[in-house]
């Protein structure tokens, strides 16, 4: 079986999701709430569960279908996330 070798933008976008996923339960331990309806009522064990089976899906479609290019927007969209949560989490804690 041949080895798929890990690249830098399938890296970014496996942390921007980890990071995405902290902040989150970070921010909703401290009170904030979580808006996405598929995550709102998880554990913290449930959120990483569903967001590992999306993150390895997303990776293994773009991968099957050479679409590459679009770890890039990806990226740009969890960016946009991570801050938005970290905003979240410090008007929270102020």
């Amino acid at each position: 079986m041949a080895t798929v070798p890990i690249q830098g933008p399938v890296v970014v976008f496996v942390a921007l999701n980890i990071l995405d996923s902290v902040t989150t339960i970070w921010s909703t331990s401290v009170g904030a709430s979580e808006l996405n309806p598929v995550f709102s009522n998880q554990s913290w064990w449930g959120l990483m569960g569903i967001k590992a089976v999306l993150v390895l899906t997303v990776i293994l479609i773009l991968q099957i279908w050479k679409r590459k290019h679009l770890y890039t927007y990806l990226n740009i969209a969890f960016i946009s996330i991570c801050v938005w949560n970290s905003s979240v989490l410090v008007h929270t804690l102020l």
